[in-house]
């Protein structure tokens, strides 16, 4: 067998939830994303995906002790933010959350308008899903990011889910993400 096909029947398997032949496999990851390399896929995301067009730029640095400091050049604000990681949690349906802390960089009117700007997008989003048929439509819609004044959450499982790859949801367990060393540092397995 090939390497292409083998790869095609795993990912066969992992899509179809047959686990047969591989059922109580565990493979852990360990993924560390260098600060220059992380701002490359920034850059490369922001020339090439529809949703991040308002953005100028996006620039990490000083990713230590699990803070780092993010500069954004946006269509309405253009700010220096100190940001801190925290632990993954979950949500009322055990789904996986990323909280992002807003600390510093970020004044109080500032925290105010972000807030009524996005409690505006979520009720537009519910007004606007009333009208859609479909609930698996609405659930790959749902935004995977929610900003309020002084956090960010991003919803790994809605992440995944709007990247086709929903079936990676009962497979993996979150581990960590961390920053260390000017590095962005990813731990999860996947377990069959």
């Amino acid at each position: 067998m090939n390497p292409g096909s083998l790869k095609k029947t795993m990912l066969e398997k992992l899509q179809n939830k047959d686990y047969s032949g591989i059922k109580g496999g565990e493979v852990s990851f360990h993924i560390p994303i260098q600060e220059s390399l992380l701002n490359v896929i920034l850059v490369t995301s922001i020339s090439s995906s529809e949703g991040l067009k308002d953005f100028k730029s996006i620039h990490f640095s000083d990713l230590n002790d699990e803070e780092f400091v993010v500069r954004v050049d946006h269509r309405k604000i253009n700010k220096t933010i100190r940001c801190q990681l925290h632990n993954i949690s979950y949500n009322k349906d055990a789904e996986p959350l990323l909280i992002i802390e807003f600390v510093e960089g970020i004044r109080f009117y500032e925290k105010i308008a972000l807030l009524s700007a996005t409690t505006f997008q979520k009720g537009m989003k519910w007004f606007k899903s009333k009208f859609q048929d479909e609930e698996e439509e609405n659930n790959k819609s749902k935004s995977a990011v929610d900003i309020s004044s002084s956090l960010l959450t991003i919803n790994l499982a809605q992440l995944l889910r709007q990247q086709d790859l929903d079936y990676l949801n009962t497979l993996i367990t979150w581990k960590e993400v961390s920053a260390r060393e000017n590095t962005l540092i990813i731990d999860f397995n996947i377990n069959t």
